[in-house]
């Protein structure tokens, strides 16, 4: 699911998240959100790129970068709720591991509610997560 994407890599990231950059990008004539792993100059980028070996040496650290990119991919991949964006795919740019999904103006939840002081965070909430609540006005 390596997907041809167009980014750049050495801008200023968008958004930074705990352990991945978000940079807006280019994917099939439309703008997405390419999040990029974090690697830092300690990172041994050799035990990255074995993820795809069999015998999976990387997994022996406990909660590698590698292994929360990976659980992300799959659990991302296998969400399917209207209120979440579907992981269009995966790529490698630049010893970075990309994970790809459409852009959003607003930006994440985070960001939308620091845009929006006053909205319902109950609300929304609930929304987000498929939940009708009922409020008394």
């Amino acid at each position: 699911m390596a997907i041809p994407l167009c980014y750049d890599p050495m801008a200023i990231p968008q958004c930074h998240g705990g352990f991945a950059d978000v940079w807006k990008g280019r994917y099939r004539d439309r703008e997405v959100a390419a999040k990029a792993l974090r690697v830092y100059e300690t990172s041994d980028f050799e035990q990255i790129r074995k993820v795809s070996d069999p015998d999976l040496s990387c997994y022996r650290r406990i909660d590698s970068p590698v292994q929360r990119f990976c659980r992300e991919v799959v659990t991302w991949k296998a969400l399917c709720h209207p209120n979440v964006l579907p992981l269009l795919g995966v790529t490698m740019t630049r010893n970075k591991f990309v994970m790809v999904s459409e852009w959003m103006e607003n930006g994440n939840i985070n960001v939308f509610m620091k845009t929006h002081p006053d909205v319902n965070r109950l609300e929304l909430v609930c929304f987000s997560i498929g939940l009708l609540i009922y409020t008394r006005d």
